[in-house]
């Protein structure tokens, strides 16, 4: 008796990583370089945002001057002698002043930015003054949803497979991270975003949250289902043991990419449509009221077309239509 095989987590020996830099700079690394994890392999100077502020009275700085947050910038004189100051709300240069509408630009300082280049591997392609291509072996995990752009960062996974993510887990410095939980919730998310969360990856969330998603907003993967979905315990347990980790999110295609050199047994190395049904085989169910759990098989009755399956979450026993499962796992 056959099941359709859920090619979910598998083993890519020639992942492609592109690793580039906010804006044009150095790129110290030749093509064919073998690079580890941790390597310097470019620099850049960012452009950071302008900002605007009116004052009143007249002008004590001009453009070009560096000014600091708090430091008088206009001064005028009122009655009975009184001087009123505008002092900057920002720190940068002064970069134009608008008499007129009594209005001054700032543009902050520059910061420098290194390029590292975050998974081993050799170094495919460089694209000048920008960035790289590296060849590594890595890990795929698809998901069944996803909106955003395609990001790296660090691995960070909170509580358990089946655990909400909330506010009040936001305690750690999460700026830069890609955060993983079980259910993501709008709370969550929305704080997440305040705080500088680089991208979520979940077991599921609500769909309305996810239909809201839009512009330039932190991505989010959707590795199991809409509702209350737990997040496999399969790949929850990996992802929590390789925690910190620099990995890639990669929206439009619906899949976390995680850099791995050493042999994972519960993935697939394989890529077919259908497997046959054994005991021991971790199943994923899409029948409901169980749509997008998992569980054991432990046994399968080929003459009705029935697989018994004990339940992960819920510690019970079901029997339903092979063509309501798929096989997970290596």
């Amino acid at each position: 008796m056959k099941a359709l095989f859920l090619n979910k987590y598998f083993i890519d020996p020639e992942a492609l990583i592109e690793r580039s830099m906010p804006c044009e700079g150095n790129v110290f690394i030749k093509k064919g370089a073998v690079v580890q994890s941790f390597d310097r392999i470019g620099d850049c100077k960012v452009m950071l945002e302008e900002k605007s502020f009116t004052y009143d009275g007249d002008l004590v700085k001009k453009r070009g001057n560096y000014i600091s947050q708090g430091e008088v910038v206009a001064s005028s004189k009122r009655a009975f002698g009184l001087e009123v100051s505008t002092k900057s709300p920002f720190t940068g240069y002064i970069i134009k002043t608008d008499a007129v509408n009594k209005e001054i630009f700032i543009r902050k300082p520059s910061r420098p930015f290194e390029l590292i280049s975050g998974v081993p591997g050799f170094v495919t392609a460089v694209i000048e003054g920008r960035g790289v291509l590296i060849t590594t072996r890595a890990l795929r995990v698809r998901g069944v949803a996803s909106y955003g752009a395609e990001v790296g960062a660090e691995l960070l996974v909170f509580g358990e497979h089946n655990d909400n993510l909330k506010q009040e887990n936001f305690e750690n410095e999460l700026a830069e991270k890609i955060v993983v939980c079980g259910h993501l919730t709008r709370e969550a998310y929305a704080k997440g975003r305040a705080v500088g969360v680089e991208g979520f990856v979940c077991g599921s969330c609500n769909l309305a949250l996810f239909n809201n998603l839009k512009g330039d907003c932190p991505p989010v993967l959707v590795l199991e289902g809409f509702g209350k979905i737990p997040l496999s315990p399969l790949v929850f347990d990996y992802l929590k043991s390789v925690q910190s980790r620099f990995v890639v999110l990669r929206a439009c295609e619906r899949e976390l990419i995680i850099p791995e050199s050493g042999k994972q047994g519960w993935c697939s190395t394989k890529s077919v449509p259908f497997v046959d049904v054994k005991r021991g085989q971790a199943v994923q169910i899409f029948s409901f009221p169980y749509y997008g759990f998992f569980g054991t098989v432990i046994s399968c009755d080929e003459e009705k077309g029935l697989v018994k399956v004990e339940m992960w979450e819920k510690k019970e026993k079901i029997e339903l239509p092979v063509e309501n499962l798929g096989v997970v796992g290596g």
